[in-house]
């Protein structure tokens, strides 16, 4: 078991966060490894033979990509920590392309065996930034507008939970294997590694991304956090079925759609892209007609469906949208 020392003014200000370069690490992921979520199969399948074109033309960053993650360790030189003070892709990726060549080495080495070019190469930061680089402005960034939307719906939904119920509820949600301990330490995961001190640390920040596992990420001795898998239930639902839409209008079937598991205004404002007035319209006239109904949680109001709300969109699919 591998267990981080957290003091409770560290705990208190940790907060959650939303990282592009996490989220690119997650997409380099999903496409060097050998599984993924459902609903990551269609982005894998699209964008797998560029990266092999890619990979064939830079031989060490294909190295790299053999090297990225083990069955229980994701390499460190992808999981570096992003400073609070960067702004962006871009300045995040410096962290990566200013690492040095021993640093990475090492890393890499913890997964497999380093290549006899991998040995030899000098700035090899700048190639874990290329490849990163590659996977961002192929695969992520074209699509980070939506992305960044539901990574936000999810941090607004572990802040909820935490504000309702505390760490000791968060933690197992965003990970079976995370846990806050009865003697005030964090299990953040099963490998048999040493504990961490983080007393004196600086930052202690959790990110969502659309992710096959969840990893650590951190800049010792200042800055500790880990990547969680995005809840499956905020990851984009398929089109609403032509029925659904005929009856009730695209972006009404939309947010009855996004209510199968509960979500707040705020959630949905995200996800959707909506306003929350026109949201607040549309929860109204749902529940009116008995599709969804609300309970409050804290400061918040929740939604879901109700079961004649799930069996109205599962009708809709069963009969060919």
């Amino acid at each position: 078991m591998s267990r981080w020392l957290v003091d409770a003014d560290l705990l208190a200000r940790s907060r959650f966060a939303v990282s592009p370069l996490l989220e690119t690490v997650a997409g380099l992921l999903i496409l060097v490894g050998a599984r993924c979520e459902p609903w990551q199969l269609e982005w894998r399948r699209r964008h797998r033979p560029a990266l092999r074109a890619q990979l064939a033309d830079h031989p060490v960053q294909a190295d790299i990509s053999r090297l990225a993650a083990g069955p229980g360790w994701v390499a460190d030189c992808l999981t570096v920590a992003p400073p609070a003070t960067a702004d962006g892709f871009a300045a995040e990726l410096r962290c990566v392309s200013e690492r040095p060549d021993r640093m990475i080495r090492t890393e890499l080495g913890m997964i497999g065996e380093l290549t006899p070019r991998l040995r030899r190469r000098r700035g090899l930061g700048r190639d874990v930034a290329a490849l990163l680089e590659w996977v961002w402005e192929t695969g992520i960034a074209p699509d980070w507008s939506r992305r960044e939307r539901i990574l936000r719906a999810d941090v607004l939904l572990r802040s909820a939970v935490l504000g309702a119920r505390g760490w000791s509820a968060v933690l197992p949600e965003l990970h079976p294997r995370m846990a806050w301990l009865a003697d005030g330490s964090l299990r953040i995961s099963n490998n048999d590694l040493p504990d961490k001190d983080l007393t004196s640390a600086d930052e202690l920040v959790w990110y969502p991304a659309d992710s096959p596992r969840a990893f650590v990420v951190w800049d010792p001795p200042r800055r500790f956090g880990a990547a969680y898998p995005v809840a499956g239930v905020h990851a984009d639902p398929a089109p609403a079925a032509g029925g659904l839409v005929r009856l009730l209008g695209a972006n009404r079937a939309e947010v009855l759609q996004r209510l199968a598991a509960p979500l707040s205004t705020t959630q949905l404002v995200q996800l959707t892209g909506l306003g929350l007035g026109t949201v607040g319209d549309h929860l109204a006239v749902l529940r009116g007609a008995g599709l969804v109904q609300r309970r409050r949680s804290g400061r918040e109001v929740i939604y879901r469906r109700t079961n004649l709300g799930d069996r109205l969109v599962a009708e809709q699919w069963a009969n060919g949208r």
